[in-house]
């Protein structure tokens, strides 16, 4: 299964999410929570857009882990942290964990 499909899988069984990046978390866990619209492949990997115009985009085949409340990814060529459509932050290391509930 493509870690897109093992992502959007994860997602459909969740609500609400927050999200630690690899220098660590996005806003205040518990805090800060964010929805998720949609999961979208792309032409080096994939998006996950949440609502408040946050997208995180990964490209290469990154491993996806299911830890229940957690799904971690990680080994992703990049992650790219977009707001508002503007480069934020930029990642060619680490783990991201999407939390949800």
């Amino acid at each position: 299964m493509k870690p897109r499909e093992l992502v959007e899988q994860w997602v459909k069984k969740k609500k609400s999410f927050y999200f630690f990046l690899p220098d660590g978390p996005y806003g205040r866990p518990f805090d800060n929570q964010y929805f998720i619209d949609k999961i979208e492949d792309t032409s080096d990997g994939f998006d996950v857009i949440f609502t408040d115009s946050l997208v995180l985009h990964f490209t290469g085949m990154p491993d996806v882990v299911d830890e229940g409340c957690n799904l971690l990814i990680s080994k992703f060529t990049q992650c790219v942290l977009e707001i508002k459509g503007n480069k934020s932050n930029s990642y060619d290391y680490g783990e991201v964990a999407l939390s949800g509930f």
